[in-house]
């Protein structure tokens, strides 16, 4: 934990924060805004956008440690803005949204085009209108839960929501079927084995010796067990998230958010990073990166 100092919505705020936190969490858990949204996590949808000395960030991807001394609006703070008054009635009167949260079938629309790259993996707009009713495929008359509205508007009938939607199904597919265990952490699942039989032999030997000794058998029970227990490395899974728990906020001080501890691992073992903003690594056009001319001679 450390303390945090900003300015928020114009007043002065002190608060205790985790060193790995996110200022999205910091605002929503801690200090109890809930004025802004966690949508796709990832920093594409917007629904978690503050100001910070006034450039527009993504909270969710912002490492805390990193506001220290800085002004902060959120949505709070803006609402009591004359100025913006037209804009925020008109997103009420129009259900102005960018991430839609439902699985839902178009009933009426108007130039409406969907980003469904999380589908596809292309970034082309996707076309959307009115009208049929099978959704076994991405109908261009539905509208997915996790996709984002590009243009137009439109009144949709939901038609799933949750553990129902597609996006749910589809990363119930990707997710492991099986348990996926770090390095380190194999060699803690082959060492626990290891260290509970010898433990269990060494217990039962100090047990022994402390009978023939000539003490009680509960007594030498007791401390057979006891010396046991001392092998048994069960404080080795807490001193490796301890590890983790201080790489991680070295990172977050150079701008690095962790959302896994055990991912810190991986990138030691990482030799290329691939990374593209809008989170899809293919595009829907080619281009020429160069070209080359032989000559026959």
């Amino acid at each position: 934990m450390r303390t945090l100092d900003f300015i928020l919505n114009g007043e002065a705020c002190h608060t205790e924060i985790p060193e790995d936190a996110t200022l999205l969490k910091v605002l929503r858990d801690i200090l109890h805004l809930t004025g802004t949204k966690e949508g796709c996590g990832e920093g594409d949808c917007g629904a978690c956008t503050v100001l910070v000395d006034g450039r527009s960030v993504n909270s969710c991807l912002f490492p805390a440690v990193q506001a220290e001394g800085c002004q902060i609006m959120t949505i709070e703070g803006v609402e009591a803005n004359p100025e913006l008054a037209r804009i925020q009635k008109a997103f009420v009167d129009y259900g102005a949204v960018q991430c839609v949260p439902a699985d839902a079938l178009i009933q009426e629309c108007r130039e409406l085009t969907v980003d469904e790259s999380i589908f596809t993996g292309s970034n082309k707009p996707a076309a959307k209108y009115p009208g049929g009713i099978s959704k076994s495929e991405l109908k261009p008359t539905f509208v997915y839960s996790g996709t984002k509205v590009l243009t137009g508007v439109a009144i949709c009938k939901v038609s799933a929501t949750g553990v129902d939607t597609k996006l749910y199904h589809k990363v119930g597919e990707q997710a492991p079927k099986h348990a996926y265990y770090t390095g380190m952490e194999q060699i803690i699942q082959k060492l626990l084995p290891l260290c509970s039989a010898v433990a269990a032999v060494l217990a039962l030997i100090s047990m022994v010796a402390w009978m023939l000794y000539g003490n009680e058998v509960l007594e030498s029970a007791m401390r057979g067990i006891t010396l046991g227990l001392c092998f048994l490395p069960t404080g080795l899974d807490m001193v490796i998230r301890v590890y983790y728990t201080r790489c991680s906020a070295e990172m977050a001080e150079k701008s690095a958010l962790v959302k896994s501890l055990p991912d810190i691992e991986k990138l030691n073992s990482m030799s290329v990073l691939c990374v593209e903003k809008e989170g899809a690594i293919s595009r829907s056009s080619v281009s020429v990166q160069s070209i080359s001319i032989a000559m026959k001679s």
